[in-house]
């Protein structure tokens, strides 16, 4: 998916995939996938692609069907959504200056 966002271009073609998770179960008209990004220039991004009762649904004349969208993120939003989703591994590796031992 391309889509451009005040004036820049993001793709999950040719960016890094940091991270991905699955909300709601197979089956389920909510079900949806959430896959944070980054860009070569170093710029975040989420992708979300849903069903029809999902958080990326579509209407079109009343009928709800399933959809995608972009968001980009910045650096801190990018974080806290790794942290909400326990990505621990992806936190390493992306944002090691941010972790301390307890």
């Amino acid at each position: 998916m391309i889509s451009i966002i005040e004036g820049k271009r993001y793709s999950t073609e040719t960016a890094t995939e940091v991270a991905c998770e699955q909300y709601g179960d197979y089956g389920d008209l909510g079900r949806y996938t959430e896959t944070l990004y980054q860009t070569p220039k170093g710029r975040y991004f989420l992708h979300g692609a849903g069903g029809p009762a999902s958080p990326y649904a579509e209407c079109s004349d009343g009928t709800y069907s399933g959809g995608a969208d972009i968001e980009p993120m910045d650096m801190n939003k990018a974080y806290r959504w790794l942290e909400a989703n326990k990505m621990v591994t992806a936190i390493e590796v992306h944002f090691p200056d941010r972790i301390t031992d307890a």
